[in-house]
Formats: structure tokens, C-alpha cells, sequence
């Protein structure tokens, strides 16, 4: 599924969350755009040519830059790591310095595997909410769910979604091909539900 059709899905679902149960997500009145937009997109993160894809240093040169930039990204998070255990009175360096490994790591992984590999598994929807949750901790059950909804919304495709990573099994409905009539109609109906969904609550940045 195209980006545009999971951010709507996600919009659709928060805001329905919003209505029936607002303190499962933390949500106030309005809809917050940004984790929606990060939990939506994430997932496909590991593709190069999709819009988080696009996003990740290093991707206009493919897979290889991707892993050349992570590489330097990561000794640079492992020099502040030593750094700040060298000196123990500077403590509060540490955690940011072992963000950027993770992260580092994480553009690594993006640039080694397949698209609908890690990134749509368990492991990655805990990575997400653990990333989530130090850089937006207030919203951080809201890009879990996204996450997650994107992943459920990958499964109703052919390709299925490999959950168990590394595992090789996938699990897939088969109910739904990108690119079809079937596909158009249903983004199509996705995105007149959110609009409907914004126009209602209204929106926030975060």
C-alpha cells in the first residue's frame, strides 16, 4: 500500500480511537499529526524510494549509502559512548549517545534488508515504541498503533507480512493488491473518511 493510504487509515483509526476510548492513545480533542504521519510511515522505512525511505540519509545512493552513512553514524555515537564513560560526572550524555548508536544501527539494518523484513515484524514494532518513546513520550502509544495498523494493513496484501522476523514465515490475507481497481477504490474511500475524520476534530502538529 501507497503511503498516502496508510497515513489515512491512520488518521480514520486515531480519530475512532479518539471517540470511543481517548486514554488508550493519550489523545486530547484533536488529532496529532505528526506520530500519526511517523507510526504510518515507519514501517517502510526500509525502502528507499518510499516517503520515509526518502528521508533516511544517504538513500539517493541506495542501499549501499544508506549502510555507509549509518557506519559513520554509529562510530560517531560510539566515540560520545566512550566519551561519556570515561568521565562519569557527565552522565546525562550517555543516553543520547546510545540513541544514536540504536538509530545508527537501525539505518544499517534499512540499507542490508529486504523491504517487508524487520521493519514489519514484532521486533520492529518494539524498536518503534521504544524510539517512540524517548523522542515523543507523550504520544508514543500513538505512533505504536499506527505502526502497528500499518503492518495489519500490509497483511491484507499478497506479500504478507513476515511478523515473527527473522523467521521466514508471512502472513498475509491476500485480500487487497496495490495497483488494482479494488486498491484504488478503497484509498480512495480511505481518504474521504479522513478528510471527514480532520474536518470533525480538527488537527495539532503533535
Amino acid at each position: 500500500m501507497t503511503g498516502r493510504t496508510h497515513v489515512g487509515m491512520g488518521i480514520i483509526a486515531c480519530a475512532a480511537v479518539q471517540s470511543a476510548v481517548p486514554r488508550v492513545l493519550n489523545l486530547s480533542n484533536r488529532l496529532p499529526l505528526l506520530p500519526i504521519a511517523v507510526g504510518s510511515l515507519l514501517p517502510d522505512v526500509d525502502c528507499p524510494t518510499s516517503t520515509a525511505g526518502k528521508a533516511i540519509p544517504g538513500s539517493r545512493l541506495g542501499r549501499v549509502g544508506r549502510v555507509v552513512v549509518g557506519a559513520l553514524l554509529l562510530a560517531l555515537g560510539l566515540l560520545a559512548c566512550s566519551e561519556s564513560a570515561a568521565t562519569l560526572s557527565r552522565q546525562g550524555t550517555a543516553r543520547p549517545a546510545l540513541v544514536i548508536c540504536a538509530v545508527a544501527v537501525g539505518i544499517v539494518l534499512t540499507g542490508l534488508l529486504d523491504h517487508r523484513g524487520f521493519t514489519h515484524s514484532l521486533l520492529g514494532i518494539a524498536a518503534a515504541v521504544g524510539l517512540a518513546e524517548y523522542f515523543l513520550p507523550a504520544r508514543w502509544q500513538c505512533v505504536g498503533f499506527c505502526y502497528g495498523l500499518h503492518i495489519l494493513a500490509d497483511a491484507l496484501t499478497p506479500a504478507g507480512v513476515p511478523l515473527l522476523w527473522p523467521l521466514n514465515k508471512r502472513f498475509g490475507f491476500g485480500l487487497v493488491r496495490t495497483g488494482s481497481t479494488g486498491y484504488g477504490l478503497l484509498s480512495f474511500a480511505v481518504w474521504i473518511m479522513a478528510i471527514a475524520a480532520v474536518l470533525k476534530k480538527g488537527v495539532a502538529f503533535v
